[in-house]
């Protein structure tokens, strides 16, 4: 979905980033309808309260259906809230507004994950709860080895150190086999250069071979939504590595 016209290809950063979002917001409106049937759960008058949201600003349009399309069970739906995901990507992930409002991870063509901030404590628990009982029984309090990480970071850049503090919510990791700190230790450092987030859960999942799922903490609670498997492995010098293909 080519959305920057000629239009958009003048003015400052900001200009163009805040027209694009709007090229964005109108063209969902324009498709709202079009959707395949399903795609999209109707509540009430669907044709008048995205146009409602656009008056409160484009961020309130794109949150609103990034929650109705990322919901949907359909690949269509999926499909197109990928593709202006992307575009919003391709253009530094937009205004700063949006950036603050929602965080979106690509998974795939057909699947996103999308992450909306200010998470309630209680929801996270819930989340973690939720997350807990899909791994092993048996969890590892994993917070000392991300602090120590932090440490490490410090002296490299505070703009990575505070998106590593967003991996503090990470809450729960299952015991196997594999040295769980030796994997973390070098893991963590590695996930704010891979991913933008506010807010995640990480778990360490070996049932079907050595690897980290991801798992983002969407409201309410019962949505909490399976991340990317993302492989570990190792480098010549035997440091586990995340294997950020599927990106």
């Amino acid at each position: 979905m080519v959305l920057a016209s000629s239009s958009l290809q003048s003015g400052t950063t900001s200009e163009r980033s805040s027209a694009l979002l709007r090229a964005l917001a109108e063209d969902i409106l324009r498709r709202w309808g079009a959707c395949a049937s399903g795609t999209i759960e109707n509540r009430g008058d669907h044709t008048g309260f995205p146009t409602a949201l656009l008056a409160e600003g484009v961020p309130a349009l794109l949150h609103f259906l990034v929650n109705e399309l990322a919901r949907s069970p359909s690949d269509d739906g999926r499909q197109f809230l990928s593709q202006w995901v992307e575009a919003v990507h391709e253009a530094g992930f937009g205004s700063e507004d949006v950036l603050n409002t929602l965080r979106v991870l690509k998974r795939s063509a057909a699947e996103v994950i999308a992450e909306v901030e200010g998470v309630p404590d209680d929801v996270t628990g819930t989340a973690t709860r939720m997350l807990s009982d899909r791994l092993d029984e048996t969890t590892v309090e994993i917070s000392e080895l991300l602090e120590q990480a932090a440490e490490r970071e410090a002296a490299e850049s505070q703009r990575e150190l505070r998106q590593l503090g967003a991996i503090a919510q990470i809450t729960a990791a299952a015991v196997s086999s594999l040295d769980v700190r030796r994997v973390f230790e070098a893991v963590a450092p590695q996930l704010p250069r891979l991913f933008k987030f506010d807010r995640l859960i990480l778990g360490l999942v070996t049932s079907s071979g050595d690897a980290l799922r991801l798992a983002a903490v969407w409201p309410p609670a019962e949505a909490l939504r399976e991340g990317t498997v993302l492989p570990l492995r190792q480098s010549a010098l035997g440091h586990p590595i995340l294997d950020h293909g599927p990106f």
